[in-house]
């Protein structure tokens, strides 16, 4: 990524707080290009985008939501782009959880509550130095 590039990113999580806390700590470092409460207005977001040729460099992804958990949304975004940065930002910790996002094929995963510095991380290895 360029040196000053703006990174974007989709906001997927069923809490308002922690989609506003994860803008909050991307601030300067990315542009909130999307948001969604959902795993199916995620996929919505993220095939709207991709139709205007705009598409995140990463997508930042809570698993337990109403209509389609993360994981499904992930597959499905996948599916779209299977180059697509996901990254699972969820209380979920257990091994096999982890395990099944990894192999779906997300790319991080950041246990909450998650420090500034756990979240700015995963976004590095990822999509590069922000």
């Amino acid at each position: 990524m360029a040196e000053g590039a703006s990174i974007k990113a989709l906001i997927v999580d069923d809490s308002k707080i922690i989609r506003m806390t994860i803008k909050k700590f991307l601030k300067d470092r990315a542009e909130v290009v999307a948001e969604a409460n959902d795993g199916t207005a995620a996929v919505e977001a993220y095939q709207e985008l991709q139709g205007k040729g705009e598409l995140p460099d990463v997508v930042l992804m809570d698993i337990n939501m109403d209509l389609m958990d993360g994981l499904e949304a992930s597959k499905e975004i996948l599916k779209m782009n299977p180059n697509a940065a996901i990254i699972i930002v969820s209380a979920q910790s257990g091994q096999d959880m982890i395990k099944q996002a990894i192999d779906i094929g997300v790319k991080e995963y950041v246990v909450k509550p998650f420090t500034e510095e756990q979240l700015l991380d995963a976004v590095n290895s990822v999509v590069g130095a922000v």
